[in-house]
């Protein structure tokens, strides 16, 4: 079969070879009934091994050993002759030579084109015309296309018009806080605490926008800037309404804990020297942290999508350090102890300064129940903290 492809082309063979057409009569004639399909190979590699000895007995004077050298490589990469099976040329010790291309169609096997490696072309008008499933080729690889997976934006639309309105309401409280600090029941709740806590709350709701906003994909260096905005206004929002809420519930619990009942006075501006103090902490812990282990952008890749001709590879930007978990592990811990501090200071009942007992209770299970809906959605980001910054957010928010 190989033999009969190769009588089909218009060939010229060396004076001294045989033809296509002579080598299958022959070979024909002395073959018994068994034989191999390649027996037209062997016979072009014999005329190879022939030519490239030929060659170096006539045109180089070297010793016998140097035949196993280089120069037999370089003798075979020289030859050059049309064989019974085709063009025979070497290239780097491969074979230059014609290819036939066959397609199978309705269920025989034809000939549909051939490609030249010695010129590098490709001829479809030798054979039958391509035919192909559905009137279109098939991709020759699976195409992989990278999508970059964020916070849904109906979710994040959600979340932006409600610290909106956070924002808002606090700013209203904060105005209405300062027009009205002498009256009896704000001026009774330290006013100026009242203050730091309100503008502390402002910080985390705009941490709530940073953390769904995710910008400066395609520039590093912007999206470092990202995340190290959202980190302190969270960390100082936290701070300065829980440090502020420390301080109320501290003076009030050591005024109605002094068993001797002297008259204590303790001055807004020594609570505000704890908050001072609280914020320094924190900011001494951040700095560090941007000096000694910045920001940076890591990406996850998630397992493909894979479908017919193309496969989805969903890419989770987020932000991250070397020793991330050492210096989140610091903050949760100074957090967790200020927190603590301030829920063991907050069993003194009084009326005026009670009022956030009552909505504490309705804004967690508020912030439980939306939380409880997104967790199936946001699974994959777990490991990244984005539901561990949204859970802090709104605990904090919610005190």
């Amino acid at each position: 079969m190989i033999l009969k492809r190769a009588l089909s082309v218009s060939q010229t063979m060396d004076p001294m070879m045989t033809t296509p057409s002579e080598y299958l009569e022959l070979y024909d004639a002395a073959r018994g009934d068994e034989f191999s399909k390649y027996h037209g190979y062997a016979y072009d590699g014999v005329w190879v091994v022939a030519k490239a000895l030929d060659r170096l007995l006539d045109d180089v004077a070297v010793a016998p050993e140097d035949f196993r050298g280089a120069l037999v490589g370089k003798v075979l990469n020289e030859t050059a002759f049309l064989g019974v099976t085709g063009r025979v040329q070497f290239l780097n010790g491969d074979r230059l030579g014609s290819t036939t291309i066959l397609q199978m169609q309705y269920g025989s096997m034809l000939k549909v084109g051939e490609y030249h490696a010695l010129t590098d072309t490709l001829d479809l008008s030798l054979g039958e015309p391509i035919v192909w499933i559905d009137g279109h080729p098939p991709v020759d690889r699976s195409i992989k296309i990278e999508e970059l997976r964020r916070v849904s934006f109906p979710v994040y639309v959600g979340f932006v018009v409600m610290a909106a309105l956070g924002i808002t309401m606090a700013a209203f409280f904060l105005a209405l806080n300062i027009r009205f600090r002498r009256h009896r029941y704000i001026k009774m709740s330290s006013p100026n605490m009242n203050n730091l806590i309100i503008v502390g709350s402002i910080l985390c709701y705009v941490s709530v926008i940073l953390l769904g906003a995710e910008p400066g994909h395609k520039n590093r260096e912007l999206f470092s800037y990202w995340c190290t905005a959202r980190s302190w206004t969270l960390a100082l929002g936290f701070t300065l309404a829980f440090g502020a809420m420390f301080g109320k519930t501290w003076r009030v619990h050591a005024i109605f804990t002094n068993i001797k009942l002297n008259k204590k006075v303790i001055k807004d501006y020594k609570l505000m020297l704890i908050v001072l103090v609280l914020v320094l902490v924190d900011a001494s812990i951040l700095v560090t942290w941007q000096i000694v282990d910045p920001f940076d952008k890591a990406v996850k890749r998630m397992s493909p999508e894979v479908y017919e001709d193309f496969e989805i590879i969903a890419r989770i930007d987020y932000c991250s350090s070397q020793y991330m978990e050492i210096w989140l592990g610091a903050l949760y811990a100074y957090k967790g102890l200020l927190l603590g501090a301030t829920i063991g200071t907050s069993f003194v009942n009084i009326k005026a300064d009670n009022f956030w007992k009552i909505l504490a209770p309705l804004k967690c299970l508020l912030d439980t129940s939306v939380l409880q809906e997104l967790k199936h959605d946001y699974a994959s980001l777990l490991s990244h903290k984005t539901v561990k910054f949204f859970t802090i957010t709104n605990m904090k928010i919610s005190r």
